[in-house]
């Protein structure tokens, strides 16, 4: 593993990275011996409640106290005279000349009473008892901070088997327990806590805290909660308070660089834009490799359908049969949401079937706590602006390349060379870039929030509204307005328990025909103004009164509207059998609703198209998306002693349906009347798409946990889906996963005492995939209408070629871990190895001509694989009252590679896929530089010879792989007093195409990037373009071509991007108390702050493609709670 370390850790050097494991590592020795109890604490009352005195000690520390208020009295009045003392001193103080003393235990402080015991003082100076040895019946309640029962939770006799967990009230009654002995407490979520048992008489209260260890926060999986020390799957999560320090109006865009295994990347800076996610590497050869989305339980849609406004970038890879323009998740209200789980092995997404084959992303949404009602606002104003503009050429540049161009081309000035023959004026010059894309677009976020509620009922209610504008010339916004609610209720019994939660946003998207970036790279420095004097577009006509161009502003009154209505619903309803025994089922509906148009105003035109009276055209299109799934389950919790089961057995029915009809209008009598399709004079119907897909399944899980220490989870579904015929329309899917914490074995705890948790984890399984479309295998048919119809009679054609036969792709899925904590987890290492392989690849295979349709759908016996290494770390070097540091690092290496392909070399597909390499490989010449004599561009040929004319067949030799070599985050978190400092790292390394070769053919009357500065002028010259020319019919096009199919025309690009920055300020809990403010916070946060880069072009997510890059986003705001 460390050769494999030296020869891709490429982006992090040892060298870099030891002084701060040094230093993390000297700070933790160095803390390892202070203790909380011996803290200072300022009291600045003389006089004051016991009650008020401990809630003043716990917002200063956190620790929680724990008593029985039919024993102790917390409105007690006491006098203290020391204010600014330790802990230790003040608890003495407070409990002088009472029955009571307290006992100090891993952020807990239990007050018990003296009686019948023995005081003396432990190693770090708090009480605790010492009994008498007898046998004492324990009973109690076991509550959260904020006083809601907790059911499930365990409760275990140190050192013994013996043990019980709480009923839905929270309550446990455990006999027969020595009273010289220890409990632990412990529940998914919840710091584990011991409490000494003593000569407990009575009812007992105990209080857990929520865990804010990475170790025991609860962690999102299919169908039920774990942690992440318990867990058998690799999960990886981000939480609400990672959300919300980013200014994004997609949730996924929050995730990148927070989590390995994971690939995400946007394919234009304009609102709502695509967005494809890799998790884990491509399955698929040319089908859907899109994870499977769940909110809160429903699954939701990864594609959105054909849109008449294709501007926004497609979502997924755009090799990728099924990748629509947009995203579906821009319709999540990012602020709605509490957690999101990254489910990546097959252990995890096994137990979702084929829906899961290519992983899954569980988002959860806020809800309601018990408790006073509280009220929440958040509010953010700030700006956007493009980070990086490509270096083009200035105007002297530019007038010197297209001369020399005419020079080489051997040609005269011609009529439209309006550049040179004196049409424009070429003393003025304009930076097209900063002059289309060099705009500040507004951004605006306003977030409301209401939630509280009582032990049996809660509520929350949030609201939202977010605008942002463009950075273009163009008049562009997106506004939407979203709703979110939960409520729950448990009845009095506890037996029975109701939630209904939804999510509803209205999103009002302005797009235009194109984001203008096209012509920002490409319209010549000298290209004339864009507006007359008298404000209207100029098209500066030649002298034959003809227009010399094309108005970049012309594309943006081609406007259009994208309206989006989004409910996402849900609800949840379970009933207690018996102690552990629940039945409970989810009912979940999604509606989407898009309704598009794009216009084609008469004012679009040039002078001489609305001389010829063309026609105003209008597009409109109209769909849905719609589901609805009912998943009935029936689960069994056990525990006894050491032994703990978790069973599940479910069902699931799902039925989803697309429909979609788009239109054409023209004949319009005014731009004014576009958007009215029944003032159009004729109306033509493009498509109309009406699909349903039905799947349904049979799943089941047991999970066993032995001494806390071992641990094994089986998953089984059986799937079925109506995209496959009758005789393969049914497919098993099983995993296994095991775990063992080797740091709780006795013999561990003796050799290496500075490793507090050690854990090993391996796991197996299979998962298919469908992602295809719907009645491949039928007999499908469409309207046909020729000019004159057979009788007035619409008529039907064949859609295509059915394959009865299809048959589901196949993945297995394997993986290995090895987690390791050290000083009491302020180090927490994570290495984790995976290989997945896909078969039965299911593809469109070309056909010939003369079999009357392009293609059909079968399985080929492609197999794929994927493997990789995920590394990560988290640190909490300094972790002191007024200051803390911690940072997390992540790092991950996957590779790609097509096993086999039987018969490709006969197959359609042998220039495309190659067996031994990555399917995201292109095959491309061997880029020689320029012949020094010619001035063209050159390449070897198979035989390693230099040639000018490479073969198309033989020649393309060099192999570029066009995913990336790696990706890395590190995310660094500093807090001071009531300060906090967060910023996110991004690194990937990846070939990219680049504009180093020019933006189409250089000397033509098209700007260039300033690379072809260093260009071929006379015979001899070594440089790195080929000679200019004007012309398109000389050598130099052709070879201008053949090096954009050569390995020099990609880059082997690294960029570091500081993603994200994000700096608050909390305002004194005094203060707030003082005017009844439960808190207020002002803070900055910033998104694409800048990127580190040697990539010629825009930005290097984007890539060679003319769209608009990522944004910078500043925003300012304050959030407060009352």
């Amino acid at each position: 593993m460390a050769n494999f370390l030296k020869l891709k850790w490429e982006a992090f050097r040892i060298s870099r990275i030891c002084p701060i494991m040094i230093i993390a590592c000297l700070s933790l020795k160095a803390q390892a011996k202070n203790y909380p109890i011996d803290r200072l604490i300022e009291i600045k009352v003389h006089k004051v409640s016991v009650k008020d005195a401990f809630n003043i000690i716990t917002k200063q520390t956190g620790i929680i106290f724990t008593y029985s208020n039919d024993q102790f009295d917390e409105n007690r009045r006491v006098i203290l005279t020391s204010h600014n003392y330790s802990l230790r001193k003040i608890l003495d103080e407070i409990l002088s000349n009472t029955r009571f003393v307290w006992d100090y235990n891993e952020g807990n402080i239990i007050v018990k009473p003296i009686e019948n015991s023995i005081l003396k003082s432990s190693k770090v100076g708090q009480h605790e008892l010492e009994p008498a040895d007898s046998l004492v019946t324990l009973s109690g309640i076991v509550k959260d901070e904020n006083g809601k029962p907790l059911p499930g939770v365990s409760i275990v006799v140190n050192n013994t088997k013996y043990g019980t967990s709480t009923n839905q009230e929270g309550i446990f009654v455990l006999k027969n327990v020595p009273s010289q002995s220890y409990i632990t407490i412990s529940s998914i979520g919840f710091t584990s806590q011991q409490f000494r048992v003593g000569n407990s008489r009575g009812w007992q209260s105990f209080i857990l805290k929520e865990s804010v260890s990475i170790l025991d926060g609860a962690v999102v999986e299919a169908y039920s909660i774990t942690s992440k020390r318990y867990s058998t799957s690799s999960i990886s999560t981000i939480s609400s308070k990672e959300i919300e320090k980013k200014p994004v109006t997609n949730v996924l865009l929050a995730m990148q660089g927070e989590i390995p295994g994971v690939i995400i990347q946007q394919s234009s800076g304009v609102a709502n834009a695509g967005i494809s996610v890799q998790i884990r590497g491509l399955n698929s050869l040319r089908k859907g490799s899109d994870p499977l989305y769940v909110v809160d339980g429903v699954p939701y849609t990864s594609q959105l359908m054909q849109t008449v406004n294709p501007s926004l970038g497609v979502s997924g890879d755009p090799d990728k049969e099924f990748a629509m323009q947009g995203n579906p998740l821009s319709f999540i209200n990012p602020a709605d949401i509490e957690s999101i789980s990254l489910l990546k092995d097959a252990d995890a997404t096994s137990i979702y079937g084929s829906r899961a084959a290519a992983g899954a992303i569980l988002i959860t949404t806020k809800k309601g706590k018990s408790g006073p009602t509280r009220f929440g606002v958040n509010f953010q104003q700030g700006f956007s602006k493009v980070v990086r503009f490509v270096d083009l050429l200035n105007r002297d540049q530019y007038l010197e390349m297209r001369h020399e161009g005419k020079i080489n081309a051997n040609e005269a000035i011609l009529p439209y060379d309006y550049d040179l023959n004196g049409t424009w004026d070429t003393t003025h010059s304009t930076d097209w870039q900063k002059t289309l894309l060099g705009g500040t677009a507004n951004y605006s976020d306003l977030q409301l929030t209401t939630s509280g509620g009582t032990e049996n009922t809660q509520f929350l209610i949030g609201a939202g509204y977010n605008k942002s504008t463009s950075v273009s010339l163009a008049s562009l916004s997106d506004q939407r307005g979203s709703i979110h609610f939960n409520i729950s209720n448990i009845s009095q019994n506890k037996k029975f328990n109701i939630q209904l939660s939804g999510s509803y946003m209205v999103d009002q998207n302005l797009p235009t025909a194109d984001d203008l970036a096209t012509w920002a790279l490409t319209l010549p420095p000298v290209a004339p103004a864009i507006y007359n004097k008298d404000g209207s577009l100029n098209w500066a006509p030649d002298s034959q009164g003809q227009s010399s161009w094309v108005n970049p502003l012309a594309s943006t009154k081609r406007t259009g509207r994208n309206t989006t209505n989004n409910l996402i619903s849900n609800l949840l309803v379970a009933y207690n059998l018996a102690k552990g025994l629940k039945i409970k089922s989810s009912f979940g509906y999604t509606n989407m609703q898009i309704n598009e148009y794009r216009g084609t105003p008469f004012s679009s035109y040039s002078p001489e198209d609305k001389a010829l009276n063309l026609d105003r055209v209008a597009n409109y299109s109209n769909g849905s998306i719609r589901s609805f799934i009912i998943e009935p389950q029936i689960s069994y919790d056990f525990i006894k002693g050491d032994h703990r089961v978790d069973a599940l057995l479910g069902s699931t029915i799902q039925n989803n349906r697309n429909f979609q009809q788009a239109f054409k209008g023209t004949g319009y009598g005014a731009d004014q009347l576009l958007e009215d399709i029944r003032s159009a004079s004729s109306v033509q119907v493009l498509s109309t798409v009406a699909s349903t897909y039905k799947y349904n399944a049979l799943f089941g899980r047991i999970n066993y946990r032995f001494k806390d220490r071992y641990i094994i989870n089986v998953a089984a579904r059986r799937d079925g889906t109506s995209r496959f015929g009758a005789n393969n329309r049914f497919h098993n899917f099983s995993s296994i996963g095991a775990s063992w914490i080797f740091s709780e074995e006795p013999f561990f705890l003796k050799i290496l005492k500075d490793v507090s948790f050690g854990k090993l984890q391996a796991s197996y399984g299979t998962t298919g995939s469908d992602q295809i479309g719907d009645y491949l295998y039928l007999n499908t048919y469409a309207s046909y209408s020729p000019r004159v119809p057979y009788q007035g009679v619409i008529g039907l054609a064949n859609r295509g070629i059915p394959n009865p036969y299809l048959q589901w792709e196949s993945t297995t899925k394997m993986q290995s871990s090895l987690d390791l904590g050290f000083f009491d987890n302020r180090i927490l290492l994570n290495a984790t190895y995976f290989l997945h392989r896909s078969s039965n690849q299911l593809v469109n295979y070309t056909l010939p001509a003369l079999a009357g349709f392009s293609s059909y759908t079968k399985n080929l016996p492609a197999k794929i694989q994927n493997t990789g290494w995920e590394l990560s770390g988290n640190f909490q070097p300094v972790k002191k009252k007024i200051f803390s540091w911690k940072f997390n690092i992540n790092f991950y290496v996957p590779k790609n590679k097509l096993l086999s392909f039987p018969g490709i070399e006969t197959s359609p597909y042998y220039l495309n896929y190659f067996v031994g390499q990555a399917i995201t490989s292109r095959r491309v010449y061997a880029f020689a530089g320029v012949d020094p004599q010619t001035g063209l561009y050159q390449f070897y040929d198979y035989k390693g010879n230099l040639t000018a004319s490479p073969n198309y067949k033989t020649d393309i030799i060099r192999v570029i792989n066009m995913a990336p070599s790696y990706t890395a985050g590190l995310s660094n978190t500093l807090n001071y007093k009531n300060f906090q400092l967060d910023v996110l790292l991004q690194i990937n390394k990846q070939y990219v195409a680049s504009l180093k070769y020019g933006n189409f053919l250089p000397g033509t009357m098209i700007n260039q990037p300033a690379t072809i500065l260093n260009r071929w002028r006379k015979p001899g010259d070594v440089n790195d373009i080929q000679r200019m020319t004007s012309s398109y019919s000389g050598n130099e096009t052709s070879q201008y071509f053949k090096v954009g199919a050569s390995d020099g025309n990609y880059m082997n690009c690294t960029y570091l991007r500081i993603k994200n920055v994000s700096f608050s300020w909390g305002v004194p809990q005094a203060w707030c108390a003082k005017r009844k403010v439960q808190y207020a916070r002002f803070y900055i946060n910033t998104q694409n702050l800048y990127t580190f880069t040697n990539f010629v072009g825009a930005d290097p997510e984007t890539g060679y493609s003319a769209t608009l890059p990522p944004l910078r986003t500043i925003t300012f705001g304050i959030q407060i709670g009352l």
